[in-house]
């Protein structure tokens, strides 16, 4: 069945936009997908659906970015923004822009957590059956929040762009998987590999992969390696 919610921001944040797909009351597992800038909770959606019939005792969860400001509490002005990492606050004194904008990723990974952990008490999972994922800035999302919440994987489609080592702590529980082009202009493959380095894969599935030819976008390919990856996580993570 599916469940779509509309809820606007409200206080904290702790209610975002999302539309829930799953096929029994009680699922196994939660995949919770992070949507690209300037997208919503729709774009993933056929993606979603395309694992949904493959692991149908798996809930999938499509998140959409607030389109306010956190501390004025009012619409954003113009149009929809979709940027996870609007900024949030004021730079504080001798702060550099890259410092500034790494607090502001810091900020939301935290809000983001804690809409996940209401969803998993809503739904009657672990966060040892969480997997987070996502494309372009919602890639860096689920990145970032998944390995600092040390929940069971991590799916990175083109992204993050570029990767932030300061964000990346040390994991060996969290499972992590990476699906580049080689002609992405925006997510540096190179540097991906480098940055998750610290994450050796345990199998075939996981790891950075680097597709020939493939530019910023999700692809035929990126989601049968992500399936790949997921099929294998869930078959092999403890049952609840």
């Amino acid at each position: 069945y599916e469940l779509a919610s509309t809820a606007s921001c409200c206080q904290d944040f702790l209610s975002l936009k999302h539309v829930l797909l799953c096929r029994q009351r009680r699922p196994t597992a939660l995949v919770a997908l992070f949507h690209g800038l300037g997208d919503n909770c729709t774009t993933l959606r056929p993606v979603a659906e395309r694992w949904l019939a493959a692991l149908p005792s798996v809930a999938f969860l499509l998140l959409e970015a607030p389109d306010r400001d956190y501390f004025a509490r009012e619409l954003l002005s113009g149009a929809w923004s979709g940027d996870w990492y609007r900024e949030q606050r004021p730079r504080a004194a001798g702060e550099s822009a890259e410092q500034h904008y790494t607090a502001t990723i810091s900020d939301r990974c935290d809000h983001v957590s804690g809409v996940l952990d209401d969803h998993l008490v809503s739904l009657g999972v672990g966060n040892e059956r969480l997997v987070l994922a996502g494309f372009s800035q919602g890639s860096a999302l689920a990145a970032y929040t998944g390995l600092r919440r040390r929940c069971l994987g991590v799916l990175a489609l083109g992204g993050p762009c570029p990767p932030r080592e300061r964000l990346l702590p040390d994991n060996s529980v969290t499972r992590v998987c990476c699906v580049v082009g080689d002609a992405d202009p925006y997510a540096p493959h190179a540097a991906l590999a480098a940055a998750l380095a610290k994450y050796p894969p345990r199998s075939p599935a996981e790891g950075v992969h680097v597709v020939q030819g493939m530019e910023h976008e999700v692809t035929e390919t990126s989601v049968v390696k992500g399936l790949a990856f997921l099929s294998s996580l869930l078959r092999d993570a403890a049952p609840i």
